[in-house]
């Protein structure tokens, strides 16, 4: 009898211990039970973000071209104020030029001229055969193109609007092409007062073969009107 209470307290001791072994190990294994924790990794600092390109600044303003310097004085030229383009591709006949009876032309005429080849790229036909390779008659004022030496000696220079060298200075407001003519001399140089060039201004009637452009020198001088010197009348 009592052996068999032995046996009973046995089997009833080793099933307590066992639902005891269970309920511990359920504990332990519910979240936040008091198992140690795992160990976690070492925190970082976290990276610090990749540099941002700089935002664009804004380009500062360029600094305006500076204009030439204006020359004035014995080594001072005239250049025209404008210019017009390639040549005309139209062929032009030069007329004959008859110098018992030249064509007397003025700036008023040339200035039309100007406008008429502006708007049109090109001369009338009825001017082009009457003025092209003509004997012509220009009064104008005197204007250098190249310096003038002390001898006076002039082999090209500017016929020019005497109203527009009356108006103002020509080498800070330089005239149009309608304004100037371009002059070379047939053979003997013209001979100019060079000082007197320089202080007042200078007329001149010329007596030469006019020609249409618009043409460049060698050097870059363009004109649009040209006269090749035969005579100075006055």
């Amino acid at each position: 009898m009592a052996r068999s209470r032995m046996g009973r307290a046995k089997r009833l001791g080793s099933t307590v211990g066992i639902v005891a072994a269970v309920v511990i190990a359920l504990v332990l294994l519910k979240p936040g039970g008091s198992a140690p924790p795992a160990e976690r990794p070492a925190e970082t600092a976290p990276a610090p973000p990749p540099d941002r390109p700089a935002a664009p600044q804004p380009a500062a303003p360029a600094a305006p071209a500076q204009k030439p310097a204006i020359q004035h004085g014995p080594d001072a030229v005239v250049r025209s104020g404008d210019a017009l383009g390639p040549k005309a591709a139209a062929a032009r006949p030069l007329a004959t030029p008859v110098w018992s009876a030249p064509v007397e032309l003025t700036f008023s005429s040339f200035k039309a001229l100007r406008r008429r080849y502006r708007a049109e790229k090109d001369f009338p036909p009825d001017e082009v055969a009457r003025l092209h390779g003509a004997a012509a008659l220009v009064r104008g004022a005197l204007m250098p193109i190249d310096p003038v030496p002390k001898s006076g000696e002039m082999m090209r220079f500017w016929l020019a609007n005497p109203v527009v060298v009356m108006a103002g200075c020509v080498f800070c407001n330089p005239p149009t092409l309608g304004d100037l003519v371009y002059v070379t001399t047939d053979g003997a140089p013209l001979v100019v007062d060079r000082e007197r060039l320089y202080r007042s201004v200078v007329y001149a009637k010329l007596l030469g073969r006019l020609a249409l452009g618009p043409e460049t020198s060698a050097d870059g001088v363009e004109y649009l009107f040209s006269l090749k010197m035969r005579e100075r009348l006055e």
